[in-house]
């Protein structure tokens, strides 16, 4: 039998380099745009993620976005909507709320003018429906198959061998997006 575990995690870093993050992405949007063949190609790169790329809708799985997620969505046209500050395109990376309350938001930036964007959607599932099929279609999870435990027996108490699980497919160990700016960067 094999298992599929996943295992979110919790992110408590201070708001600064939250901030300096979301600067660092907004700065080379251009550049992971340009190189967005590269980063869905290379699991590493893929599962990038950073802490503003996040859904988060009611009844729906939420976490993190990977950034090869993104890429594969933005190559197809979706996640962009209108720069209210010039009019440019952005690319939207976040979202959340209700699906049937009608309160929801999308954010993202602006590759024009580099500018944060709180995106106004009249249809939010053309936002976070894409989203979460894009992110159960790529899951980064260990898949391991369980090894044998003793069962319990009330005449004979524990009985049978244990056995090691065994990992079939480890979870890809992302870079971090500065690491994934600097690779790509190099790559030129």
């Amino acid at each position: 039998m094999t298992i599929h575990i996943y295992t979110p995690g919790p992110d408590d870093r201070p708001a600064e380099t939250k901030e300096a993050e979301s600067k660092l992405f907004a700065e080379n949007l251009g550049l992971i745009l340009d190189k967005a063949q590269v980063i869905i190609d290379t699991p590493r790169y893929f599962f990038c993620t950073f802490d503003s790329a996040f859904i988060s809708v009611m009844f729906v799985h939420g976490g993190m976005i990977p950034l090869g997620v993104l890429s594969l969505l933005w190559q197809k046209g979706n996640l962009r909507a209108a720069c209210r500050h010039c009019g440019g395109e952005v690319y939207i990376y976040g979202t959340g709320g209700s699906p049937l309350s009608g309160s929801h938001s999308a954010w993202g930036c602006c590759l024009a003018c580099g500018k944060y964007n709180r995106v106004q959607v009249e249809h939010f599932s053309e936002i976070w429906a894409p989203l979460a099929e894009a992110i159960r279609d790529n899951p980064n999870e260990a898949v391991i198959e369980k090894g044998k435990r003793p069962k319990f027996s009330w005449s004979k108490g524990l009985e049978g061998e244990t056995t090691p699980d065994k990992v079939i497919k480890a979870k890809v160990e992302a870079v971090t997006l500065a690491q994934l700016i600097k690779e790509l960067k190099e790559r030129g």
